[in-house]
């Protein structure tokens, strides 16, 4: 490989670290390019580098089995575990079919004699790795939802969180509350995701996608005595696909379909619209220019909201109507749960990271200028706790029979 200048601007990096200092963190790794499924590391061998894709994609192979393989795209991280732990690889990573960019970084920058300014950025790489671990924790440790209670309660709209935030956005006006209840679900950023989630789920997450913004919209008006439901619209891809970063939209279809909530006023479906934030609109204005004259546009009274439909060419009143999500909820994403954080990476720019920090890395930032050295040094000791909890829990993901067989052992043991 040769050192040059890399894009890590463009990765899950540039969400917690200056660019200016992106610059300078690039130049302790290098950067180099990968032919079609041409390996970049071994199972079991010794790990030596953290990866950072910049283009193209990387298949890590767990079992030998295709079936068990995780793809990454652009923008994410590779081998962080065997990074910071220091253990053997546990799975075989190598290219895409297209083959890939990437970024690295040795092991050994970790443990070299390190200046002021050398701490400081290792300690600001690990914090940028930390809410990246504590996403794939959570992947790892959530609940699988329930499929018949998910068909038939998803739009829960009896949830007392529910009926308390439709109580507090009520006017008593028809209009004017599916006015406050569109304006709520509007400003609430969008975020590509997953479908099998309740309404209750995204109120308390805060944000999501066209489709779990409209489940939420739908419960609250139904909450508020608002006749409602969903609209399904059929759409090229490029106006959503401009909200992701360029590694991914390859892997769209040429068309999607779009979801939004209806509601029923004056005896008319009225298509009110709230899936994207005045921030992801910014986004997709980049590329699509006409969609800058949405970026103010509210739902209005007696008026139809439907951007999409419109941009299309559709009247504003031309969509299927659907009383419920049920046939969509199980649809099969291209995407893994894994890619969700580097899929953001454009939405999260613009609109603010969604990121869950640990508690060491407000002691690390506290004591950064200060103190660089102790600053990297505990920043090390609290990455290698998460990262290692993270290893626990993936060895057991990989290997159940084992673990269990292990409680088991240990169960016997305690009666004895």
């Amino acid at each position: 490989m040769e050192r040059s200048r890399c894009k890590l601007r463009e990765t899950k990096l540039s969400l917690n670290v200056r660019m200016s200092t992106l610059e300078k963190l690039c130049r302790l790794g290098e950067s180099g390019t990968y032919r079609p499924n041409q390996i970049l590391f071994h199972k079991n061998e010794p790990a030596k580098y953290l990866y950072v894709i910049l283009d193209g994609d990387v298949i890590l192979d767990y079992a030998n089995n295709t079936e068990s393989n995780i793809w990454l795209g652009a923008g994410d991280f590779v081998g962080e575990i065997g990074f910071i732990l220091g253990r053997h690889r546990l799975a075989t990573a190598r290219s895409g079919p297209d083959g890939c960019t990437v970024w690295r970084i040795h092991r050994k920058q970790l443990f070299q004699h390190r200046n002021q300014s050398h701490s400081i950025l290792l300690a600001l790489l690990l914090v940028s790795l930390s809410p990246h671990i504590q996403s794939r924790m959570a992947i790892l440790s959530e609940p699988v939802p329930d499929p018949v209670d998910l068909l038939q309660n998803h739009c829960d709209t009896q949830h007392p969180s529910v009926q308390q935030m439709a109580a507090m956005l009520d006017t008593g006006d028809p209009w004017d509350t599916a006015m406050m209840i569109w304006r709520f679900i509007q400003t609430m950023p969008y975020r590509f995701g997953y479908w099998d989630m309740k309404a209750s789920d995204v109120l308390r997450m805060g944000y999501g996608m066209c489709t779990t913004k409209a489940n939420l919209q739908v419960a609250l008006l139904r909450a508020v005595g608002i006749e409602s439901g969903f609209a399904e619209l059929k759409v090229p891809s490029d106006f959503v696909a401009t909200l992701l970063p360029k590694g991914y939209r390859r892997r769209v279809g040429t068309y999607i379909k779009h979801y939004f909530a209806v509601a029923r006023l004056n005896g008319q479906w009225f298509p009110c619209d709230a899936s994207f934030s005045k921030e992801s609109l910014s986004v997709m204005a980049r590329e699509i220019p006409e969609v800058a004259d949405c970026l103010n546009r509210t739902m209005k009274r007696g008026e139809p909201f439907n951007m999409v439909g419109e941009y299309i060419g559709l009247s504003p009143f031309e969509f299927k109507l659907l009383p419920d999500l049920q046939s969509i909820l199980f649809k099969k994403p291209f995407y893994g749960k894994h890619n969700l954080d580097a899929m953001n990476i454009l939405l999260d720019q613009a609109q603010g990271p969604i990121f869950n920090y640990p508690a060491w890395v407000k002691v690390v930032r506290k004591i950064l200028r200060t103190h660089p050295a102790a600053a990297f040094q505990k920043a090390y000791a609290g990455i290698f706790s998460d990262v290692y909890r993270l290893f626990s829990a993936l060895q057991k993901h990989l290997h159940p029979t084992t673990a269990s067989t292990r409680q088991t052992a240990k169960q016997e043991v305690e009666k004895e």
